[in-house]
């Protein structure tokens, strides 16, 4: 049996950690907080794998039905689904020029929770 390796999207994972530089530089994030969220948005970098984040409402599973995979607390998921909203909100904003803005706000949570973030909150 063969098994493909997938990588995390370079340019994924590169928005991610200018994202971690924001906050620690410009929102003056305590440095242990910016490595709680950095954990966090590992797992939206891990779901969307080689797919760009302009792109992940063409993943097949919903956000919220993977992080319901991971064996974590209801908290945890909870944390991991409001930081990438952030983050997505935070690209959305800083990063005009490319397909985020085409992306929207409303059309980043719907494929990250794809409507059921209520039964989460």
């Amino acid at each position: 049996m063969t098994v493909k390796k997938r990588l995390i999207n370079r340019s994924n994972f590169l928005l991610v950690q200018e994202y971690l530089t924001y906050l620690l530089q410009t929102k003056n994030k305590n440095p242990k907080s910016v490595d709680r969220y950095r954990f966090w948005l590992y797992h939206l970098l891990r779901w969307a794998m080689e797919t760009p984040l302009e792109k992940a409402h063409k993943i097949e599973t919903p956000f919220l039905a993977y992080t319901k995979e991971l064996d974590l607390a209801q908290e945890s998921q909870k944390k991991i689904i409001e930081t990438a909203r952030a983050f997505l909100r935070w690209a959305k904003l800083y990063h005009e020029k490319q397909s985020f803005s085409k992306l929207g706000v409303n059309k980043a949570q719907e494929f990250l929770c794809r409507g059921k973030i209520a039964s989460m909150l």
